[in-house]
């Protein structure tokens, strides 16, 4: 009797149109993974309605009623397992600190920090029971800040605009790290290198005055 292949779900936040989840949800589709993809808005989910098995779900990181809606009907879909969850969705607000809107700044943490917390609390569960694998993707500029700034390699920006990597090179090379079995820290997009290496031999005093005239 043939074995039956088990199928494997990967949830991505953050799959608006042109973004990088969306590419992320494409990339693992074609390795053959069932993808939860959400959004706050499903409608601008649209480049991937014409994908076979793939479930869209209303997703907002801030909310916890929202998280908790969506855990119920994954742990029911996924019986429990989930392979691989994808903390995609990021906001970015560049803006000199005396300048800065108070409100935006928080909305800014709410989803770049507390989101994928709350995100990850949730459905951790399902992903201990799949002995699965948690990935958090997220800029450079959380390594290395430079003061007004917008160019940076590896942002979810969804709809704020593009990397400088194209979202499709740059989520065939994460998925590939990560149904390989890369742990760790991933490093990819165009200026991931150049910050690793920035971070390893350059002191971060010299690292705030070449940058502070930037």
């Amino acid at each position: 009797m043939a074995s039956q292949t088990k199928t494997k779900y990967v949830l991505i936040t953050g799959c608006s149109d042109n973004g990088i989840g969306s590419a992320l949800a494409k990339s693992f589709h074609a390795k053959g993974l069932h993808i939860i993809a959400t959004a706050r808005n499903i409608t601008k989910m649209q480049n991937l309605q014409s994908l076979p098995n793939i479930t869209f779900l209303e997703l907002d990181v801030t909310s916890p009623e929202s998280i908790t809606a969506a855990y119920t009907i994954v742990e029911k879909q996924t019986n429990g397992k989930l392979d691989y969850l994808v903390n995609n969705s990021g906001a970015g607000f560049v803006m000199p600190l005396l300048d800065s809107d108070i409100d935006m700044g928080k909305n800014m943490f709410e989803v770049n920090v507390w989101g994928v917390i709350r995100v990850t609390q949730v459905f951790a569960p399902l992903v201990v029971n799949a002995k699965g694998m948690i990935v958090n993707n997220v800029s450079t500029a959380a390594c290395l800040g430079l003061p007004y700034q917008d160019r940076i390699g590896v942002f979810a920006r969804g709809e704020q605009g593009h990397p400088e990597m194209e979202p499709e090179v740059y989520a065939e090379k994460v998925v590939g790290d990560v149904l390989g079995g890369t742990e760790g820290t991933i490093w990819r997009g165009a200026q991931s290198s150049i910050v690793r290496v920035a971070m390893g031999v350059i002191p971060s005093w010299l690292m705030v005055r070449t940058t502070s005239n930037l």
